[in-house]
């Protein structure tokens, strides 16, 4: 570090070396979201599946981003594989269950079209785990089709005959002839569960006898049941039936056929044949006397809107409440409670006055008419009507219901959790994300809106963050890949002596302290810092007391914390611009090689790979103070600044392009000025702001560069005059907050194009001018130091 002898005034243009700094960072290091807008789905690919299925959700308005796409089926998180901005692609959750898929991004979600779940059934056992082909086995699982001829059960690749007695949890199935030993697999609606190893017994075994079907399946006592199979005693009596243990008179036998009366006393089970003390057991035959009979006698009430709650009351319904279904004249309703007497149900959308039916297993049972009270879906009024995150809202209306589950309340867009709810109120909380705007509640296929907004007050604030180790001005801010901002040298003071600074500093955004890095080689203020494409930093130029304007160049590594020295520039600069390009390069641009006089149009390429400098084109007319942005299609525009260093002000503007090395003129701004700064919009368009217009004189009027027709027009305007030293920062929907500079105190301000505004912010804890403001991941801004060397730093919440 250098000691001098007196310290240098704030001139103009430093605002640039904070501001920009920022901006030329945040070009290179930090890939910032476009800004959100309200999605919409518009087709799912397929439309049905299991857990584990991949779904290609077609629409629009998806962020490019996939961690900004939040995807729920039926309120389960799914897993994003890759997201574009009509297309995300995704997996199905485990237990996801049938309903609307949800696409959210960032506090904007909508519903999209229904998606049927199907579980991926599951064999838990084999019994037996052995047998021969034509011989029985049962499998033991979950999620099997009740319906006999929807389950496909494999042996070794080869089909085998399911029984019609079939639940849920349990098939019957006969090894067929052509069976392999290896997993049993059984496939339902085209999804495929595997289960354990069964082992098909060799030829040798065939002279078994075996059950392969029964009918009919279901009678009552005394009912003449069929049992056909192989290798019976064609002698009656050598052959011994028993219907779930209960021994049957055999009437006919022939080695494949058998025929006997189901006994009376006998209950529903398997049927066996038992030869020579050898048993094989066969399907189930149920005794239709012997199921207790489901039944309904009426509800409380008998009426009611959709969203209500109806209790059901009757006999032999499941306990549990998924093993009853229940319609509403067809339509299938949420079973909330069960017992064996009473089931607690939800009128589901879309249910019409009819009569209410019970399916438990194979009975269904049909009660008495429910009427449908078409009610209109009404919200007259809601208190408070302002409040921030978190405030609890009570709506008032008609047609609500009494089922949290069976509406949805959104704020502006944002889903929010329903609390409680009757049939003409409810109560919901402000939901994280929500923006002023409508309240919409909406209850099966009808959606209300609010005629009026809720306003959510959002606490816009400084707060203080930790402080340097070193008060500093006129110096850099630079986000690293890692989230943190690396500062480097500046001016500052040190035993009342004014010093030009080698120290550098890092800033952590999760514990929001500083600590000490490694220092420059050579100290320097008026520089400028740019993040590389490998992360690196490169310092160019800036001066130093009493070397003036410097050659020198440095190289950061943030995985050493170390500089090294990197090959020096063609040109000694200060108050000059550096902008990386989009092939890894680095252009600098204009300065001066002492102060603010021998103002250059000299410009160079770095080249990171290489560590080197060529010679690129001019400018056509010699700068400082001038604004310097990278479009979206890798141009880069120096906007206005100054051309001799004093009061040659200047409107003019340049295009570099990268591929020729060449700076070509395009159209001027209306206002001449200088220590202004440019940001290029989400849309590609470029703004400036502020900036001087001659001697303490401030230009208010923003303009706007539009690259496709290389013209400016006239934009927003500050609220507050900054013609030097101010820092600025862009938000990723390009909206620019603007802080602090030469008489301009702790003023900040808010310039949005997208929502054209200009809007007054809560001023800085701290006066600050050549200070710098940053960026943070997670939305924040943070200044540093600024003013008079100052050790101070504050981060405003958004």
């Amino acid at each position: 570090m250098k000691r001098v002898c007196r310290p240098p005034f704030l001139l103009r243009g430093l605002c640039l070396l904070a501001g920009f700094g920022w901006l030329i960072g945040c070009a290179g290091i930090f890939d910032l979201p476009e800004p959100l807008a309200p999605p919409r789905v518009v087709s799912l690919m397929p439309d049905s599946g299991a857990a584990g299925t991949t779904v290609v959700i077609g629409g629009e308005q998806f962020s490019t981003q996939p961690d900004l796409n939040l995807v729920r089926f039926n309120g389960k998180v799914a897993t994003l594989l890759a997201a574009t901005a009509t297309q995300l692609t995704v997996v199905v959750p485990e237990h996801a269950g049938s309903g609307p898929v949800e696409v959210v991004v960032g506090p904007k979600a909508t519903d999209g079209p229904l998606f049927t779940f199907f579980e991926r059934p599951v064999i838990q056992r084999i019994e037996p785990t052995q047998g021969a082909p034509g011989s029985w086995v049962t499998l033991y699982g979950q999620y099997f089709d009740t319906i006999a001829a929807q389950n496909t059960v494999a042996f070794g690749g080869q089909i085998g005959t399911v029984d019609s007695l079939a639940t849920d949890t349990l098939l019957r199935v006969a090894v067929p002839a052509d069976a392999a030993t290896g997993p049993v697999s059984v496939t339902v609606h085209g999804i495929t569960g595997i289960g354990p190893q069964f082992t098909v017994l060799s030829s040798s075994l065939d002279s078994a006898h075996t059950v392969i079907s029964i009918d009919p399946t279901h009678g009552s006592a005394d009912t003449v049941v069929t049992i056909t199979g192989k290798n019976f005693r064609p002698v009656p009596d050598e052959n011994l039936v028993q219907f779930n243990g209960t021994p049957a008179p055999v009437l006919t036998a022939t080695s494949t056929q058998l025929t006997a009366r189901a006994p009376a006393g006998g209950t529903t089970g398997r049927v066996s044949v038992t030869i020579d003390g050898k048993t094989a057991n066969g399907p189930v035959f149920t005794y239709e006397d012997d199921t207790p009979l489901l039944t309904i006698s009426h509800y409380d009430p008998i009426a009611g809107s959709v969203g209500d709650g109806i209790t059901i009351v009757g006999t032999n319904f499941d306990p549990e409440p998924a093993k009853n279904l229940v319609r509403f004249n067809g339509t299938a309703a949420t079973v909330q409670e069960a017992s064996l007497t009473l089931l607690r149900a939800v009128v589901p959308p879309g249910a019409t006055t009819g009569p209410i039916s019970v399916t438990v297993g194979t009975q269904t049972a049909t009660g008495p008419e429910f009427t449908v009270v078409d009610e209109a879906l009404t919200l007259t009024s809601f208190a408070p009507t302002n409040g921030p995150v978190g405030t609890t809202v009570t709506l008032t209306g008609t047609g609500f219901g009494s089922d949290t589950n069976a509406l949805h309340v959104a704020f502006n867009g944002v889903v929010a959790s329903v609390t409680s709810v009757q049939p003409t109120t409810l109560t919901t909380t402000v939901p994280q994300g929500a923006t002023t705007g409508k309240i919409a509640v909406t209850v099966g296929s009808q959606t209300v809106y609010s005629t009026s907004d809720f306003t959510v007050i959002v606490p816009r604030q400084w707060v203080y963050t930790g402080s340097m180790n070193q008060g500093r001005s006129e110096h850099t801010a630079t986000l690293l890949a890692n989230g943190k901002v690396l500062v480097t040298g500046g001016y500052g003071i040190q035993d009342n002596t004014s010093v030009t600074l080698t120290s550098c500093e890092l800033y952590d955004p999760a514990t929001g302290q500083w600590t000490t890095t490694g220092s420059l080689v050579e100290a320097r203020f008026r520089h400028q810092a740019t993040l590389l494409a490998d992360g690196r930093v490169l310092v160019t130029g800036g001066k130093d007391y009493p070397a003036g304007a410097l050659y020198s160049c440095e190289l950061y590594d943030p995985a050493t914390g170390q500089w090294s020295v990197a090959a020096h520039m063609l040109q000694n600069r200060v108050l000059h611009k550096a902008i990386l390009l989009e092939n890894g390069n680095v252009l600098v641009v204009g300065g001066s090689n002492e102060a603010y006089y021998g103002v250059q149009s000299t410009c160079e390429l770095y080249d990171p790979t290489t560590d080197s400098w060529t010679a690129t084109g001019y400018l056509p007319q010699a700068k400082i103070g001038f604004g310097l942005s990278r479009l979206l299609d890798g141009r880069v525009l120096a906007t206005a600044g100054e051309t001799n260093g004093y009061n040659g002000f200047t409107g003019t503007c340049f295009l570099f392009d990268p591929a020729t090395g060449q700076w070509t003129a395009t159209g001027s701004l209306a206002s001449v000025r200088s220590s202004c700064q440019t940001f290029t919009q989400p849309n590609g368009k470029v703004l400036v702001i502020g900036g001087s217009g001659g001697a303490n004189i401030s230009v208010y009027g923003c303009e706007l560069y539009d690259p496709n027709q290389g013209t400016w027009s006239p934009s927003l305007s500050l609220l507050s005059g900054r013609y030097q030293a101010f820092a600025s920062a862009m938000f990723p929907d390009g909206s620019v907050l603007v802080t602090g500079g030469v008489n301009s105190g702790n003023a900040v301000e808010l310039i949005s194009l997208k929502s054209e505004f200009s809007l007054n912010e809560p001023g800085m804890l701290q006066v600050r001018a050549a200070h710098t403001a940053t960026v943070l991941p997670d939305g924040k801004v943070l200044v540093t130091g600024g003013g008079y060397v100052d050790r101070s730093c504050e981060v405003f919440t958004p």
